[in-house]
């Protein structure tokens, strides 16, 4: 049964012309936790499927694509999205363990070594067809949602022209291979902030909504006060420490930095996305007040509209990642608000 099944997704790709490491978007949706039919491509329980592959754009990235038990890409209404964009030390490799843009909150096997050391962050998988998923990802499927990512060019590139280009090919890759709205929505983790960020420059009222999870979102503030990403922008934006004194630095990071559009007169724009940022101020690795805070201000400046909230309130520590940042609930309110 399953060979003829292979046989079939093959003469499909075969006929259309595909990437044959691209899977076929009408694969069979039969209920087995991840059962393999093609490179990349992995069914679900309950017909959810979760594909794998490198789909080109700028970078030849890996992304990921979970479907919704319900796709059919021959109903008349297409379907909402999320692009879930990822922070630093997430590298994707072809495997369903980084289909995903975070492993925090991730459902994971009861010997994984990270649930191991810290069991709060993380989820217990009790249910197979769940392994390697998230809540978020599973409240956002059961409403209808494809939810997907890409590696964004490479790792640790802090939204430069490379990592943006490669999210906007990666939002048109999704528009003209599967079923799905004009408009996305965005998640954006730390790092993956300056990556959203800086494809709304690129795709503007394509966007709809937006979550920012303890973000970075200035660049200059990040490299002047922590220290251990000086070395990583430099790299990525051909800076040095002599540029920052004679004024290149600021020149070379001013199209990519949302903080250069200055915080006290404000963003000229005709469109900003519904914008969410989840942050905490006990964040010792991207400080919120070099951070998000300043993001704040330069929104409230500007006369746009947006919400923050606070997820270490109490008294209570919450580092940079904590699964209190993740709200399955509120993110799906968020996106489903008009």
């Amino acid at each position: 049964m399953w060979r003829s099944l292979v046989s079939r997704l093959v003469r499909v790709q075969e006929a259309s012309g595909s990437n044959p490491d691209t899977p076929t978007m009408k694969a069979c949706p039969i209920g087995r936790a991840f059962l393999f039919l093609r490179k990349g491509s992995y069914l679900m329980e309950s017909g959810k499927q979760v594909l794998v592959y490198r789909f080109g754009g700028a970078g030849n990235d890996w992304c990921f694509v979970y479907l919704p038990a319900s796709y059919n890409p021959e109903r008349e209404q297409p379907y909402p999205f999320v692009i879930c964009n990822h922070g630093n030390g997430w590298v994707m490799d072809g495997s369903v363990q980084k289909a995903n843009w975070t492993k925090r909150t991730m459902f994971l096997p009861a010997d994984d070594p990270d649930l191991l050391s810290h069991p709060s962050q993380y989820n217990v998988c009790e249910d197979p067809g769940l392994l390697f998923s998230n809540p978020t990802i599973e409240a956002l499927l059961s409403a209808g949602y494809i939810v997907c990512g890409a590696q964004n060019y490479g790792d640790l590139m802090y939204g430069n022209a490379q990592c943006r280009q490669a999210c906007m090919d990666f939002y048109l890759h999704m528009t003209k291979t599967y079923h799905v709205t004009e408009r996305c929505h965005m998640i954006g983790a730390s790092n993956g902030a300056m990556t959203t960020l800086n494809t709304l420059f690129l795709l503007g009222e394509k966007v709809e909504s937006v979550i920012l999870q303890y973000p970075l979102t200035c660049l200059e503030a990040q490299y002047r006060n922590h220290p251990p990403h000086r070395e990583h922008i430099e790299n990525r934006y051909g800076i040095s420490q002599d540029d920052v004194e004679n004024g290149i630095f600021q020149t070379k990071l001013r199209e990519f930095d949302p903080l250069y559009a200055n915080v006290e007169n404000g963003i000229k724009t005709g469109y900003f996305p519904r914008l969410r940022i989840y942050y905490s101020e006990t964040d010792t690795v991207v400080g919120c007040t070099h951070n998000t805070l300043l993001l704040c201000r330069l929104l409230e400046n500007s006369g746009i509209p947006f919400e923050k909230i606070r997820v270490d309130t109490g008294g209570v520590l919450r580092e940079h990642g904590d699964y209190a940042h993740f709200d399955p609930a509120g993110y799906l309110e968020w996106f489903q608000r008009k």
